[in-house]
């Protein structure tokens, strides 16, 4: 959890309105000020997974995630060298 937002990423949370919980995997944060988080549900529905966006306001902490340590065998790659092009 960082200080923008009040979830983190990995977070079980539960929408206190309609009940619908499960972990968050995106968060936005709107120009208005609206912040608003995609939570994804460990159930399937038509063998599909079953997202939501919701309100921040809307959602109460079910569970904080684990940390996990990223370990990266190799550079990702990204910007390198620009390839130039020779005119004669």
């Amino acid at each position: 959890m960082d200080q923008l937002f009040k979830f983190g990423m990995g977070d079980r949370v539960k929408d206190i309105i309609s009940g619908f919980n499960g972990i968050v995997v995106t968060r936005i944060e709107y120009f208005n000020g609206c912040k608003r988080y995609s939570v994804l549900a460990k159930k399937l529905e038509a063998g599909k997974p079953i997202e939501e966006w919701i309100d921040e306001a809307q959602l109460g902490l079910v569970q904080e995630a684990k940390a996990q340590k990223v370990v990266r065998e190799k550079d990702p790659g990204g910007p390198g060298n620009i390839p130039t092009l020779k005119v004669p």
